[in-house]
């Protein structure tokens, strides 16, 4: 691996995020890659995740439960319409 330590951006403090630094040490990451396929060590094991499975409705109730929804939109703003309506007094 390389040591960005021994790097001319040293002076540097180690935990400043400067775009020069972090372009320097993509760079040599990037070209110090290939050197990596023949390291001895063997890489971190991948983390393990949970598989949460949903059960999805069918399409016969995911479009009636779509219904319901536009039914209970059109429902309240009939409502509100005709409370606004009540509360205004009509012009002559």
């Amino acid at each position: 691996m390389v040591d960005f330590e021994s790097m001319p951006f040293k002076s540097m403090p180690p935990f400043e995020n400067t775009p020069l630094r972090a372009f320097f040490k993509g760079i040599l990451k990037g070209m110090s890659a290939p050197l990596s396929l023949y390291q001895k060590t063997s890489a971190e094991p991948l983390p393990e995740f949970k598989r949460v499975f949903k059960e999805q409705p069918s399409d016969a109730e995911a479009l009636a439960q779509d219904w319901q929804t536009i039914g209970e939109d059109l429902r309240a703003a009939m409502l509100h319409y005709e409370q606004e309506t009540q509360q205004t007094p009509e012009a002559a």
